[in-house]
């Protein structure tokens, strides 16, 4: 009866709604912005040292360790099936020996053609 009698506390105002959960991953934040990125890494890696001058080693290795850790990231998104990793992997070590280019280039373009959604 008391209880009743009790002034009401303070209002509570309800959490803002957003469009992202709060656990939403980063390709989940970045949505159709993900693809872009990856593309824009890969023309970093595959063209910056064209047009980078006495910079180019660095903007060739930092390029390409950004395109490798958006790849990676993707790829754990994906889940593309077990083998299709390994041969992926094994084209992107070969790829990275002299004149090998060429089979990271052919595992970017079947990753986008053949595995990922």
């Amino acid at each position: 009866m008391l209880a009743a009698l009790q002034p009401a506390g303070p209002a509570v105002m309800p959490a803002p709604v957003t469009d992202a959960p709060t656990n939403a991953t980063v390709i989940e934040r970045l949505g159709s912005n993900w693809p872009i990125i990856g593309w824009a890494l890969f023309a970093v890696w595959f063209l910056g040292p064209y047009v980078a001058g006495q910079a180019a080693p660095l903007v060739f290795l930092g390029g390409l360790a950004l395109w490798l850790l958006w790849w990676i990231i993707d790829v754990v998104d994906q889940r593309p099936a077990w083998w299709h990793a390994a041969i992926g992997v094994v084209m992107l070590a070969i790829g990275i020996l002299p004149r090998g280019g060429l089979l990271m280039i052919a595992a970017w373009v079947i990753y986008w053609t053949r595995v990922r959604e």
